[in-house]
């Protein structure tokens, strides 16, 4: 499966996943979904704050959390920003 709230920060390759199963293309779909795995339990252990930390990081407006949202520490929002440049998302 593939949420698309990862489309946030990896428009391109979230396309390229949706093309590539569209089209049949099991083996690049699956070395895309393999791609996205990292980001994916990244999103799930730290929530959308996330998303939004990462939209910020590129220049963006990651907008307010939730009244229930957690905010980064500053070694979580490190961790997702090596993540990001490590998947060239940065």
């Amino acid at each position: 499966g593939f949420t698309t709230g990862m489309a946030n920060l990896t428009l391109k390759q979230s396309i390229a996943l949706h093309a590539a199963a569209r089209s049949g293309d099991w083996q690049k779909t699956m070395a895309l979904r393999d791609f996205f795995e990292p980001l994916t339990e990244t999103r799930r252990v730290l929530g959308n704050a996330m998303l939004k930390s990462g939209l910020e990081m590129m220049g963006l407006s990651g907008g307010p959390l939730r009244k229930d949202g957690k905010r980064l520490s500053k070694v979580e929002r490190l961790s997702v920003r090596r993540l990001l440049k490590a998947h060239r998302v940065l």
